[in-house]
Order: C-alpha cells, then structure tokens, then sequence
C-alpha cells in the first residue's frame, strides 16, 4: 500500500491547529502539526508534505521567513504553502 500524503499545518495557536486538523479527511491524509517555525521548516524538510497551512506568526522564525525557506528549497519542490 502506498503511503498516504502529509499535511503539515504550522501555526502557534492550538485551538487553531486543532480547528484545521478537524477540517482534514484524516482517512486519506497524515496531518502533523507543529507550533514554531523552526520546527515547521524541519518537518518540511523531513515529510515533504503536499500542502503546508502556516501561520504569520510563529515563535522562533516567522511564517514569512518559514514559507521562504520552505518554497526555495528545490527538496520541497511541489509543497504548496497556504498562509
């Protein structure tokens, strides 16, 4: 069986992590969240995930510098980042 694709969801407010996560088909999607944007630009690197929800503001690296690093990196070629 194939694995399934990776939504990476980025954002410091749990309620709103949690609000997004509940929006997924988590029967066809892994979801992974995180609460900083260092972190968020090493679960890009790590998952490759199809599609990135990141907040403006982050702890540690904002969500503009986060969604920079993350779309320059040829390794994330076709990651699409929603801000």
């Amino acid at each position: 069986m194939a694995d399934r694709d990776t939504i990476l969801i980025a954002d410091a407010s749990h309620t709103a992590r949690r609000l997004l996560r509940a929006e997924v088909d988590t029967t066809r999607f892994d979801v992974v969240e995180t609460g900083n944007g260092a972190e968020a630009i090493e679960l890009a690197r790590k998952l490759r995930p199809i599609i990135m929800t990141l907040s403006v503001v982050l702890p540690e690296r904002d969500g503009v510098e986060v969604c920079r690093e993350v779309t320059t990196n040829a390794e994330n070629f076709g990651t699409t980042v929603v801000m």
